[in-house]
C-alpha cells in the first residue's frame, strides 16, 4: 500500500513498510546460539591485572587474568565494563553487528551523495536546453 503527499501539481508517493514477520527474520539473522544480537558500540578487550597485594605473584610479573572488558568511547571518555567469560562471544557478536551496521550506513550515505551529485549534474546540463526549448 502506498501513501503520498501532494505539493502543488507534484505527487510524491511514499511506500508503507510491512513489518509482519520482520522480528522472525531479525532473530534468525542476528542470533548467537539462542540469543538475539543487539548491535552495541565498542569492542571486547582482554586484559591482565595486578591486584596490588605485596606478596602476590603479580608483583613478580605473573599477572591475573585474562579478564574481558567491553570498551567504548562516550564522547571524550572511554568507558569499560567487565564481561563474564561465558558472555564474551555474545558481546563480540553484538560489537561486530554494530560495526557492520555502521559500515552499511556509511556505504548508503556515500551512494546517496553520488546519486545526488549525478542528478544535479544532469539537471544543470538539462536546464539550458529547457530554456532554449521554451523560446
Amino acid at each position: 500500500m502506498k501513501s503520498g503527499a501532494s505539493f502543488g501539481k507534484v505527487m510524491i508517493s511514499t511506500p508503507t513498510l510491512d513489518v509482519t514477520g520482520l522480528t522472525d527474520y531479525a532473530s534468525e539473522a542476528l542470533s548467537v546460539g539462542k540469543r538475539v544480537v543487539t548491535p552495541v558500540k565498542g569492542e571486547v578487550c582482554m586484559q591482565f591485572i595486578r591486584c596490588g597485594k605485596r606478596e602476590c605473584r603479580c608483583v613478580r610479573g605473573e599477572l591475573h587474568g585474562p579478564y574481558y572488558y567491553h570498551v567504548w568511547r562516550d564522547g571524550a571518555k572511554v568507558r569499560k565494563v567487565y564481561v563474564r567469560s561465558e558472555n564474551v562471544d555474545y558481546v563480540r557478536a553484538c560489537c561486530d553487528a554494530y560495526r557492520e551496521f555502521s559500515q552499511a550506513l556509511t556505504d548508503v550515505r556515500s551512494t546517496r551523495r553520488e546519486l545526488t551529485k549525478n542528478i544535479m549534474k544532469t539537471w544543470r546540463r538539462g536546464k539550458p536546453m529547457m530554456r532554449a526549448a521554451a523560446r
